[in-house]
């Protein structure tokens, strides 16, 4: 919370560098379910300590609850 959006951008550019370079599994928090699932192979949304989501990135980027609820998009 309260991160500039420069310093989120090159901290998730390097998560997904160490990820590729590495070929480790890395789990992140991130309020932002657009930063999270840009990254993500696979994510959880929670709402109130509950998950109320889960699937594969681009199936979450594309589910039309995700994007209305948590990606501020409509179909």
């Amino acid at each position: 919370l309260g991160l500039a959006p420069v310093v989120v951008e090159d901290l998730i550019g390097r998560l997904a560098q160490i990820r590729r370079e590495l070929g480790i599994t890395i789990v992140i928090v991130e309020q932002s379910a657009a930063v999270a699932l840009d990254i993500a192979d696979y994510g959880y949304v929670l709402e109130s300590g509950e998950m109320v989501h889960e699937g594969k990135a681009p199936d979450l980027l594309r589910d039309p609850r995700v994007m209305s609820s948590y990606l501020g998009k409509s179909d």
